[in-house]
Protein backbone atom coordinates (compact mmCIF):
# COMPACT_ATOMS: atom_id res chain seq x y z
CA UNK A 1 0.00 0.00 0.00
CA UNK A 2 1.04 3.35 -1.04
CA UNK A 3 0.16 6.33 0.93
CA UNK A 4 0.79 10.30 0.61
CA UNK A 5 0.12 12.35 3.06
CA UNK A 6 -0.41 16.26 1.91
CA UNK A 7 -1.13 19.76 3.95
CA UNK A 8 0.22 23.01 5.04
CA UNK A 9 3.14 23.14 7.15
CA UNK A 10 1.80 22.14 10.59
CA UNK A 11 -1.11 20.38 9.64
CA UNK A 12 -0.18 17.19 11.22
CA UNK A 13 1.60 15.24 8.60
CA UNK A 14 5.15 13.65 10.29
CA UNK A 15 2.32 12.82 13.72
CA UNK A 16 0.12 11.08 11.02
CA UNK A 17 2.58 9.25 9.30
CA UNK A 18 4.31 8.17 12.61
CA UNK A 19 0.74 6.69 13.83
CA UNK A 20 0.50 4.89 10.50
CA UNK A 21 3.95 3.20 10.88
CA UNK A 22 2.60 1.69 14.37
CA UNK A 23 -0.43 0.30 13.12
CA UNK A 24 0.06 -0.89 10.17
CA UNK A 25 0.76 -5.13 10.75
CA UNK A 26 3.35 -6.18 8.91
CA UNK A 27 3.25 -8.47 6.17
CA UNK A 28 4.13 -12.55 5.75
CA UNK A 29 7.69 -11.33 5.05
CA UNK A 30 7.93 -9.10 7.99
CA UNK A 31 8.16 -6.19 6.26
CA UNK A 32 7.35 -2.47 7.91
CA UNK A 33 6.19 0.57 6.26
CA UNK A 34 8.80 2.64 4.86
CA UNK A 35 8.40 6.36 5.60
CA UNK A 36 9.34 9.06 2.43
CA UNK A 37 9.31 12.58 2.99
CA UNK A 38 10.29 14.86 -0.11
CA UNK A 39 12.45 16.64 -0.66
CA UNK A 40 14.13 13.50 0.37
CA UNK A 41 17.72 12.81 2.14
CA UNK A 42 19.00 11.65 -0.88
CA UNK A 43 21.60 13.05 -3.35
CA UNK A 44 19.23 15.35 -4.72
CA UNK A 45 16.71 16.47 -2.05
CA UNK A 46 19.91 17.24 0.45
CA UNK A 47 20.85 19.86 -1.96
CA UNK A 48 17.28 21.51 -1.75
CA UNK A 49 17.33 21.03 1.63
CA UNK A 50 20.50 22.63 2.52
CA UNK A 51 19.56 25.83 0.61
CA UNK A 52 15.92 25.73 2.20
CA UNK A 53 15.94 26.54 5.87
CA UNK A 54 14.12 29.39 5.72
CA UNK A 55 11.52 28.31 3.70
CA UNK A 56 9.06 26.87 5.27
CA UNK A 57 6.04 27.35 3.35
CA UNK A 58 7.24 26.65 -0.11
CA UNK A 59 8.91 29.53 -1.63
CA UNK A 60 12.59 29.17 -3.52
CA UNK A 61 15.16 29.28 -1.84
CA UNK A 62 17.56 32.32 -3.44
CA UNK A 63 20.43 29.87 -4.80
CA UNK A 64 17.79 28.22 -7.66
CA UNK A 65 15.53 30.04 -9.96
CA UNK A 66 11.84 28.90 -9.64
CA UNK A 67 12.08 26.66 -12.54
CA UNK A 68 15.36 24.68 -11.53
CA UNK A 69 13.94 23.92 -7.96
CA UNK A 70 10.70 23.02 -9.98
CA UNK A 71 12.64 20.90 -11.97
CA UNK A 72 14.83 19.43 -8.95
CA UNK A 73 12.07 18.48 -7.03
CA UNK A 74 10.82 16.54 -9.94
CA UNK A 75 14.63 14.82 -10.28
CA UNK A 76 14.61 14.00 -6.34
CA UNK A 77 11.35 12.17 -6.58
CA UNK A 78 12.50 10.28 -10.04
CA UNK A 79 15.88 9.46 -8.01
CA UNK A 80 14.04 8.34 -5.08
CA UNK A 81 10.88 6.26 -5.45
CA UNK A 82 12.27 3.71 -7.59
CA UNK A 83 13.89 2.41 -4.37
CA UNK A 84 10.99 1.59 -2.71
CA UNK A 85 9.09 0.01 -5.39
CA UNK A 86 10.33 -2.90 -4.51
CA UNK A 87 8.83 -2.79 -1.05
CA UNK A 88 5.65 -2.65 -2.90
CA UNK A 89 6.00 -5.39 -5.23
CA UNK A 90 6.86 -7.54 -1.58
CA UNK A 91 3.67 -6.51 0.61
CA UNK A 92 4.88 -3.79 2.25
CA UNK A 93 4.00 -0.14 2.68
CA UNK A 94 5.35 3.28 1.56
CA UNK A 95 4.26 6.08 4.22
CA UNK A 96 5.22 9.63 1.98
CA UNK A 97 5.11 12.60 3.35
CA UNK A 98 4.37 15.58 0.50
CA UNK A 99 4.44 14.23 -3.04
CA UNK A 100 2.74 15.39 -6.28
CA UNK A 101 0.50 17.50 -5.03
CA UNK A 102 2.79 19.10 -2.71
CA UNK A 103 4.81 20.14 -6.12
CA UNK A 104 1.86 21.72 -7.28
CA UNK A 105 0.22 23.53 -4.46
CA UNK A 106 3.50 25.52 -4.16
CA UNK A 107 5.16 26.19 -7.42
CA UNK A 108 2.02 27.55 -9.10
CA UNK A 109 3.48 30.78 -6.92
CA UNK A 110 6.26 30.93 -9.22
CA UNK A 111 5.19 29.60 -12.68
CA UNK A 112 1.90 29.80 -14.79
CA UNK A 113 -0.55 27.45 -13.97
CA UNK A 114 -0.08 26.05 -17.87
CA UNK A 115 3.60 25.57 -17.15
CA UNK A 116 3.04 23.47 -13.77
CA UNK A 117 0.44 21.55 -14.97
CA UNK A 118 2.67 20.49 -18.15
CA UNK A 119 5.34 19.47 -16.30
CA UNK A 120 3.55 17.75 -13.75
CA UNK A 121 1.42 16.02 -16.37
CA UNK A 122 4.16 14.75 -17.91
CA UNK A 123 5.88 13.20 -14.70
CA UNK A 124 2.66 11.50 -13.76
CA UNK A 125 2.87 9.11 -16.15
CA UNK A 126 6.37 7.53 -15.03
CA UNK A 127 6.15 8.57 -10.91
CA UNK A 128 4.28 5.43 -9.11
CA UNK A 129 0.46 6.57 -8.09
CA UNK A 130 -0.14 6.12 -4.58
CA UNK A 131 -2.76 3.89 -3.57
CA UNK A 132 -4.66 6.34 -1.08
CA UNK A 133 -4.17 10.16 -1.18
CA UNK A 134 -4.76 12.01 2.19
CA UNK A 135 -5.15 15.65 2.16
CA UNK A 136 -5.04 17.72 5.46
CA UNK A 137 -7.02 20.41 6.14
CA UNK A 138 -6.26 22.71 9.03
CA UNK A 139 -7.20 26.60 9.13
CA UNK A 140 -3.63 28.07 9.04
CA UNK A 141 -4.45 29.73 12.11
CA UNK A 142 -3.83 26.68 14.16
CA UNK A 143 -0.95 25.34 11.99
CA UNK A 144 1.13 28.85 12.76
CA UNK A 145 -0.08 27.75 16.41
CA UNK A 146 1.50 24.27 15.96
CA UNK A 147 4.27 25.55 14.52
CA UNK A 148 5.27 27.92 17.10
CA UNK A 149 4.55 25.13 19.51
CA UNK A 150 6.99 22.60 18.22
CA UNK A 151 9.35 25.50 15.94
CA UNK A 152 12.64 23.23 16.42
CA UNK A 153 15.24 23.84 14.82
CA UNK A 154 14.03 27.75 15.24
CA UNK A 155 13.02 28.65 11.89
CA UNK A 156 10.78 31.85 10.69
CA UNK A 157 7.35 31.30 10.68
CA UNK A 158 5.19 31.30 7.76
CA UNK A 159 3.54 33.98 6.54
CA UNK A 160 -0.78 33.74 7.39
CA UNK A 161 -1.97 34.87 3.97
CA UNK A 162 0.30 32.21 2.15
CA UNK A 163 -0.50 29.91 4.29
CA UNK A 164 -4.55 30.45 4.01
CA UNK A 165 -3.85 30.44 -0.28
CA UNK A 166 -1.90 26.90 -0.05
CA UNK A 167 -4.69 25.48 2.26
CA UNK A 168 -7.35 26.49 -0.64
CA UNK A 169 -4.75 25.14 -3.88
CA UNK A 170 -4.81 22.06 -1.47
CA UNK A 171 -8.67 21.32 -1.68
CA UNK A 172 -8.81 22.38 -4.80
CA UNK A 173 -6.40 19.72 -6.17
CA UNK A 174 -8.02 17.47 -4.03
CA UNK A 175 -11.10 17.29 -5.98
CA UNK A 176 -9.42 16.55 -9.34
CA UNK A 177 -6.47 14.52 -8.56
CA UNK A 178 -9.07 11.66 -8.37
CA UNK A 179 -8.57 10.88 -11.78
CA UNK A 180 -4.68 10.18 -11.76
CA UNK A 181 -5.00 7.29 -8.80
CA UNK A 182 -5.37 3.64 -9.31
CA UNK A 183 -9.03 3.66 -7.33
CA UNK A 184 -10.22 6.83 -8.24
CA UNK A 185 -12.51 8.57 -5.99
CA UNK A 186 -11.98 5.68 -3.17
CA UNK A 187 -8.15 6.86 -3.48
CA UNK A 188 -8.76 10.88 -2.22
CA UNK A 189 -9.57 11.26 1.83
CA UNK A 190 -9.93 14.99 2.94
CA UNK A 191 -9.30 15.07 6.41
CA UNK A 192 -9.74 18.12 9.35
CA UNK A 193 -6.43 18.52 10.57
CA UNK A 194 -7.64 19.52 13.85
CA UNK A 195 -8.85 15.83 15.02
CA UNK A 196 -6.65 13.90 17.28
CA UNK A 197 -3.84 11.85 15.55
CA UNK A 198 -5.21 8.75 16.24
CA UNK A 199 -8.93 9.53 14.54
CA UNK A 200 -6.73 10.39 11.43
CA UNK A 201 -5.12 7.18 11.88
CA UNK A 202 -8.30 5.27 12.40
CA UNK A 203 -9.81 7.01 9.37
CA UNK A 204 -6.76 5.84 7.15
CA UNK A 205 -7.30 2.77 8.37
CA UNK A 206 -10.76 2.22 7.98
CA UNK A 207 -10.51 3.59 4.32
CA UNK A 208 -7.75 0.89 3.45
Amino acid sequence: MFIAVEGIPGSGKTALIRSLRDRLPKNESGHLSVDIEFPSYGRVGSVIRSTDRANPAGSPPRPFEPSSLLHLNLADMYDEMPRWESRLVDGGDILCERYFVWLRVTQIDHHSPYMVDHVCRKAERLLPRPDLYVILNLRPEDAIKRIQLCNWPPRPMPNLDHMQVLADRYLQVSNTIWSWLPRGEQGVLVLDGARETYQLADAVCDRV
